[in-house]
């Protein structure tokens, strides 16, 4: 058995979608995902307000990042955090509520959905994308964006959902992150990483 599962081809014959690689890979998507939240500009009037609840809306691997990040931060934020999976969304949703809208495709229907009800309830709004029809909602309304880069199954793109929101949310004070943890965290990604390494 150990030799088949050091054996790159004999991998190759029922990995068809590489997933060894995308897990071998992580690693590095979790420092893009850093730098694209490091980068991100917000903008100053979502800045020093009193936000009353965190809500993420998204469906599938879209939603499993802010599933994440509601354990991660059981703790460490005062507000509610609610994860949504629906076309409509909670009654509490108001003007003093941050609403991150995630689609990975940028296409998810029951996510445009809640994007459009959230800018009825005139939410927050802050969009995390790839591509697709919410980056253009999201200009067309003025709304953040943060662009994620395409191409991954959407449950391979946790690093992407995960680490931007969660920057986003420091950036905001709303949460505090000590860079310590994170480095912490990719030295065991990387070494987890290292290990599932096949030998050739």
């Amino acid at each position: 058995m150990l030799k088949i599962l050091n054996n790159i081809k004999e991998i190759e014959k029922f990995d068809k979608s590489s997933m060894r690689d995308l897990i071998i890979e992580f690693p590095q998507q979790c420092l893009d995902a850093e730098k694209i939240g490091h980068s991100y500009k917000m903008p100053k009037k979502y800045v020093n307000r009193k936000y009353k609840s965190v809500v993420f809306t998204g469906m599938g691997g879209s939603a499993i990042g802010a599933d994440l990040i509601k354990d991660y931060l059981k703790f460490d934020i005062k507000l509610p955090v609610y994860v949504n999976r629906d076309y409509t969304l909670p009654e509490f949703v108001d003007k003093d509520s941050l609403v991150f809208v995630c689609s990975y495709s940028g296409n998810t229907e029951e996510t445009l959905c809640a994007f459009k009800l959230a800018k009825k309830k005139r939410a927050n709004i802050i969009c995390l994308s790839s591509d697709g029809k919410l980056e253009k909602l999201s200009s067309k309304y003025n709304y953040p964006f943060i662009r994620i880069p395409g191409g991954l199954p959407p449950r391979c793109a946790l690093g992407y959902s995960v680490i931007p929101l969660l920057l986003v949310l420091k950036k905001l004070s709303l949460i505090k992150i000590k860079s310590s943890d994170i480095k912490e965290t990719y030295k065991l990604l990387n070494r987890i990483s290292s290990n599932l390494r096949p030998s050739k």
